[in-house]
């Protein structure tokens, strides 16, 4: 049996567990507005059908005018149902009685009259409310508010045209009746009817910039009571509702301050902590802090704070909710899939969301990490259909469309792919793997400065997501400027360090600066992340290609850089990568003085990509030097020593300065690739198709039972223009 008071008491709304058939005090439920009646809405497991048919299931409001305080008592019928006792009486009042008994006792017979149908028109709004008959709620409620023009009854018809998606309508009834200035209840559903029609400014102004209840007894009084019972704090939910407004009118640093402010004062407020999250809006730092700062301790109690704390490790959290809770929740699963992903290992990562999906078919927020996950396995089908089940369900969401993007990126329709990259963004101009996939498909075509702007935007929506400045340095290296490229990436390793992407564009960034001990120690990291992945995938041969060019320009250790060609040739399909580790390794074994390996090497590389300039002219200059090495061992085997002129010993020696020439040519286009560094994963491919959504590998301190409600991704590091 639970009891609920009005809406607009002063002490804030909450559900009351009451052990029936034991006498139990109800919340006391005093008008706000003193304008008469209270209502406390009732719901009673008894037999009878007079409890269910006159006040309906959970929050049907019973009308008592001069009620204060509830007690239910067993009406002595023995039929399970109860009375109502006013505490400010002598007698009780049994719902369940013949007529005459409670009209003699309590009210006149047209007071009973009256209250009854009055009652019966309640009850019947809110049936139809929880059946989602609305039409018919408005219905009743209208005639209720005729009747009675209560506050109260006009609240709930308010929130009856909310549920209709009818908001003029709603805020115009609640302007009417001035309940706006009166009832902090009453604004609140004015300013969500305000963000449904985004009316930003009219919205803060009902707000205010700044909580107005720090210093106010508005809501300050009724939150030590309402602490205790453990319902959702209004003043939490404001705050919320303002960031929502600030974030809508682009002031994304004051709008973090709201849901920071939010969670502060509720910690289960986990709107403000999911759109923090999925949104990327908080740096490590501020993540931490945030974390680290809630006090738990004073607004939870027993098993709620176990259920709500904190832990510095990830794993704790997984251990205590499986063995203390045993539960297995899509947000728990979400929280491992992003790790996964963080990592590159998408086939463990596609595992939780595929879990995550049974649960819940339509579960949007991990829909972008199971998206990308698809195209990093080069999943087609899969990721055409489930582009299709979006599209059917749910056509005017941002993460339709963005999906349908990735297909078309994947399949290498360009056009595309951006044209829904834009649509997505034009629902929802905040969805930051738009911006990230409408990057790609510009890096893609050679295009820097717009792909930069549009992770520029990516960027600034998203300041605590490294893939922004990733991709802005990745596209700063194709143009050679190392330098400026190293900032970002410094900026990306304070954000998320454990990115593999990321560690070997760093990689990548040392080769170019000439620092190749420092890309050696890099690319290490990114194998050392990767050696869990039981797929062999595109950035393990970019980062074993990159490794041996790295060891080869080093040029200490040639047997190091062999074996990782040697490595990239074992795993890589026919195509540019493999081409370009193969030439690699013939010019290995041309330092190395293995003249037949090295030929054997190019020749494999010419069979793969025939026009393959390098492989070309390092192959014709082998057949000459055998040609001139057997012209010369028949002058010696053929001709006297006296007979071999000066003539000739200059010959040899303007061959061999040709020969260094045509070496030394060879070394500078080997190390020359898409970003002009001889490394593999900083070309536009490399980027792959980004969901936006950034690792929680770094995420320390979560909130265990909350769910971390962000997810990430990360680009498909392939090269297709390597030496």
């Amino acid at each position: 049996m639970r009891v609920i008071p009005s809406p607009f008491a002063k002490s804030p709304a909450s559900w009351l567990d009451i052990s029936l058939p034991s006498p139990v005090k109800a919340a006391s439920s005093s008008n706000a507005f003193g304008t008469g009646g209270s209502y406390a809405a009732i719901s009673a497991p008894g037999t009878g059908s007079g409890m269910r048919s006159i006040f309906g299931p959970g929050l049907s409001s019973m009308p008592g005018s001069a009620i204060s305080e509830v007690q239910l008592l067993d009406d002595g019928h023995g039929d399970g149902d109860y009375g109502v006792f006013d505490a400010g009486h002598t007698s009780a009042v049994d719902f369940f009685a013949p007529e005459e008994t409670n009209r003699s006792r309590y009210l006149d017979r047209d007071q009973d009259r009256e209250l009854d149908t009055v009652g019966s028109m309640r009850a019947w709004r809110t049936d139809a409310m929880h059946q989602h008959m609305y039409r018919t709620a408005a219905y009743w409620g209208d005639k209720v508010l005729s009747i009675t023009d209560d506050s109260n009854d006009v609240f709930w018809l308010s929130q009856v045209y909310y549920l209709m998606g009818e908001y003029g309508r709603a805020i115009n009834l609640l302007k009417k009746q001035n309940l706006v200035e009166s009832s902090v209840a009453c604004r609140f559903l004015a300013v969500q009817c305000l963000i449904r029609t985004q009316k930003w400014q009219e919205a803060l102004e009902y707000l205010g910039e700044e909580n107005q209840f720090l210093t106010s007894s508005e809501i300050s009084d009724s939150q030590q009571s309402n602490s205790g019972e453990g319902g959702i704090k209004l003043e939490a939910s404001m705050c919320f509702l303002r960031g929502i407004v600030f974030k809508n009118l682009h002031n994304i640093d004051v709008a973090k301050q709201c849901f920071k402010e939010a969670l502060k004062i509720d910690v289960k407020c986990y709107d403000a902590l999911d759109i923090m999250i999925s949104n990327n809006m908080l740096t490590t730092s501020e993540e931490q802090e945030l974390i680290s700062g809630l006090e738990f301790s004073k607004q939870l109690h027993g098993q709620d704070a176990e259920f709500y704390d904190r832990f510095d490790e990830q794993e704790e959290i997984y251990t205590t909710l499986a063995t203390k809770f045993q539960t297995e929740n899509a947000d728990l699963l979400h929280a491992k899939a992003d790790v996964y992903f963080t990592q590159g290992r998408f086939e463990k990562c596609l595992d939780c969301t595929k879990r995550i999906l049974e649960m819940d078919k339509f579960n949007l927020a991990c829909i972008p990490m199971h998206l990308v996950s698809l195209y990093e396995l080069d999943l087609k089908n899969e990721l055409f259909l489930i582009g299709h089940e979006l599209v059917d369900q749910h056509p005017k969401e941002a993460v339709t469309w963005f999906a349908v993007g990735v297909y078309y990126y994947l399949i290498g329709n360009i056009p595309e792919a951006r044209r829904y990259f834009i649509k997505a963004s034009t629902i929802d101009s905040h969805y930051g793997p738009a911006w990230i996939g409408f990057g790609h498909t510009f890096a893609l075509e050679g295009e820097h400065e717009k792909a930069i702007s549009a992770y520029g935007t990516s960027t600034r929506l998203f300041q605590g997501s490294h893939l922004g400045p990733m991709y802005i340095g990745m596209q700063h290296l194709q143009q050679n400027n190392a330098a400026l490229a190293e900032k970002y990436f410094d900026a990306c390793l304070t954000i998320c360090d454990s990115d593999p992407l990321l560690l070997n564009e760093m990689g990548v960034m040392y080769y170019q600066l000439g620092r190749y001990d420092e890309a050696i120690t890099s690319l290490h990291k990114v194998v050392k992340k990767l050696e869990h992945s039981q797929r062999k995938n595109v950035i393990w041969e970019t980062t074993w290609l990159n490794l041996a060019h790295a060891y080869r320009k080093q040029g200490r250790n040639y047997k190091e850089a062999e074996t990782y060609f040697l490595k990239v040739d074992s795993i890589a399909k026919p195509g540019p990568t493999r081409a370009s580790a193969l030439v690699g390794l013939g010019f290995i074994y041309q330092i190395m003085g293995e003249t037949k390996d090295a030929m054997e090497a190019y020749h494999k590389a010419l069979a793969i990509r025939p026009g393959d300039q390098t492989a070309t002219d390092m192959l014709q200059k082998i057949m000459e030097e055998k040609v001139r090495d057997y012209e010369m061992e028949w002058m010696r085997d053929a001709l006297p020593e006296e007979m071999i002129d000066d003539d000739g010993v200059e010959r040899s020696i303007r061959a061999l300065e040709e020969h260094r020439a045509i070496s030394a040519r060879a070394l500078a286009a080997l190390d020359t690739s898409g970003s002009g560094s001889g490394l593999g994963a900083s070309s536009v491919e490399g980027g792959g198709v980004t969901a936006g959504i950034e690792g929680t590998g770094r995420r320390k301190g979560a909130v265990s039972g909350l769910g971390d409600g962000g997810g990430g991704s990360r680009g498909k590091a392939k090269k297709d223009n390597d030496p």
